[in-house]
Order: structure tokens, then C-alpha cells, then sequence
């Protein structure tokens, strides 16, 4: 169902976001952005070629064209939603920095994630 792909894309591309910060810095902000370590479009290939293989389980694996539609989809949709976690993680660590007694650089977080919500958008990824 569509409802279920959006949530793999959501989760994918969360995924793949998540590979640009480490959040064990000990000093202000408490985490680092390497925007150089988001996977490439190899490396988003393999993880989709490995999850579309899982995904098939035992059925027949799909055409060389349908493998191509298959990779393609997936790579849009996860283009997109990579959009939507930047948005999301941005908007809930404005409030974060409200609300949380935890000592992070919520704001410098949030601006970072709309920096690159921006960028990718500007893109046209």
C-alpha cells in the first residue's frame, strides 16, 4: 500500500540523514554534522538492491527493466523524504530547545537541518 512506502521512505531517508551526525561530541553543541558522509548514490543503490531482495522474499526476482523501475522509484522516494526528515528533526528541535532540560545545541541543530533542507530543495533532488 502507499501508506506503508511512506513510511519506508520516511525511514530510509532518516537513515541515511543520520549517517551525517555524531552525537557522542562532548563539547557545545554536543554533536557534529559531516554532511560529506551521506551515502552516495552507490551506496544508496546497495542499500536499496539489499532491501528490494529482502523485500521480495521468495518470489521471483524481478526483470532487469523492473529491477531498474524498482531502484529508480526508490531512489526518488527517498530523495523526497530526505526533504521531510530534515523538516521534521528542524521542527522538532526548535521545540526541543524550549521544552528540553537536556543540555544540546538544539537551535544550532535546527538550523543546520533547514541549511540542508534548503540545499537539497535548491537541488531540485
Amino acid at each position: 500500500s502507499s501508506s506503508s512506502s511512506s513510511c519506508r521512505g520516511f525511514d530510509i531517508a532518516n537513515h541515511f540523514c543520520e549517517w551525517v551526525y555524531s552525537y557522542a561530541h562532548d563539547e557545545w553543541p554536543f554533536y557534529t554534522a559531516s554532511p560529506e558522509n551521506y551515502p552516495s548514490r552507490e551506496q544508496q543503490l546497495h542499500f536499496i538492491r539489499c532491501y528490494l531482495e529482502e523485500a521480495g522474499g521468495k518470489a521471483d526476482p524481478p526483470s532487469p527493466e523492473e529491477q531498474d523501475r524498482l531502484e529508480a522509484k526508490m531512489l526518488l522516494e527517498i530523495s523526497r523524504f530526505t526533504l521531510a526528515s530534515h523538516f521534521f528533526w528542524g521542527l522538532w528541535s526548535i521545540l526541543q530547545a524550549k521544552i528540553s532540560t537536556i543540555e544540546f545545541g538544539y537551535l544550532e541543530y535546527a538550523q543546520g537541518r533547514f541549511e540542508a533542507y534548503f540545499q537539497q530543495k535548491a537541488r531540485g533532488e
